[in-house]
């Protein structure tokens, strides 16, 4: 009985590493490279854009930045990014628009608040993505 106890949970470890991907995220133009990027992996909720279920924070390069995330589970996801570019640790606004670079998956561009389901993608593989920050 203790066997297949082992078993099971070998077969369950196993299914959830298959069902496990890398998603590698381009950045491309950077405004510089001074201040911060920060890259998050969001699902849809209430914690959409507010906290996400993968996130980095790095130093921007002139030539683009490339972030790998690892275990990402199969799901939809939004990615978004901006250019911290004072490195205030937060996205900042002129007029209600940012004022700092952006970039979200599917090429969303938002005219207003941004929708998960305009920048939605779905992770059921290893991925590259490219983000182009505007």
């Amino acid at each position: 009985m203790a066997k297949m106890g082992v078993l099971l949970v070998l077969c369950l470890s196993i299914g959830s590493t298959l069902d496990a991907h890398t998603l590698s995220v381009q950045i491309q133009n950077n405004d510089g490279i001074e201040g911060r990027l920060s890259v998050g992996i969001f699902e849809k909720g209430p914690g959409f854009l507010k906290t996400p279920r993968y996130g980095a924070i790095t130093t921007p390069n002139v030539d683009g930045t490339q972030i790998q995330f690892e275990d990402v589970p199969t799901g939809d996801y939004c990615i978004s990014a901006y250019h911290d570019k004072n490195a205030n640790g937060k996205l900042d606004f002129l007029f209600f628009f940012p004022s700092e670079r952006t970039a979200f998956s599917n090429n969303y561009r938002p005219m207003g608040p941004p929708s998960f389901d305009g920048c939605a993608m779905r992770i059921d593989s290893d991925k590259t993505y490219t983000l182009r920050l505007e």
